[in-house]
């Protein structure tokens, strides 16, 4: 299964070259986005046993300088859920329930997060 995001490749270059100006910066603005992003697709995950609610999650890199929200897999004290690609896309016999996907559309302040943190930042 392949994703295609329009519009990425110029955001990631508009991105590297912020970052190598403003790298705390980006980072800050970036980490923003990415929280409102976990906190839509929580709200949006359909709900059995909780596990792939609790899967989602954000993660913060300040030594690389990367950040990252995610759905599924596992970490301490949580269960496997390997299913959370299946949930979101669907399958043959079971319909989407497109959670991360719509939280990904309906969060799109990425820029204003960013120029927020630098103008905070170059103050």
């Amino acid at each position: 299964m392949n994703v295609e995001i329009e519009g990425f490749e110029e955001l990631n270059k508009v991105l590297n070259e912020l970052a190598k100006k403003y790298p705390e910066a980006v980072l800050k603005g970036c980490a923003k986005t990415a929280f409102k992003v976990e906190r839509k697709a929580k709200e949006l995950c359909p709900v059995d046993t909780g596990n792939l609610r609790s899967s989602i999650r954000t993660t913060v890199d300040k030594k690389d300088g990367l950040v990252m929200v995610s759905a599924g897999g596992s970490s301490e004290g949580t269960a496997e859920v390997g299913y959370a690609v299946y949930v979101n896309y669907g399958t043959r016999k079971m319909e989407p329930r497109p959670f991360f996907t719509n939280a990904l559309e309906e969060v799109r302040g990425i820029a204003d997060d960013i120029k927020q943190a630098i103008d905070e930042e170059t103050r």
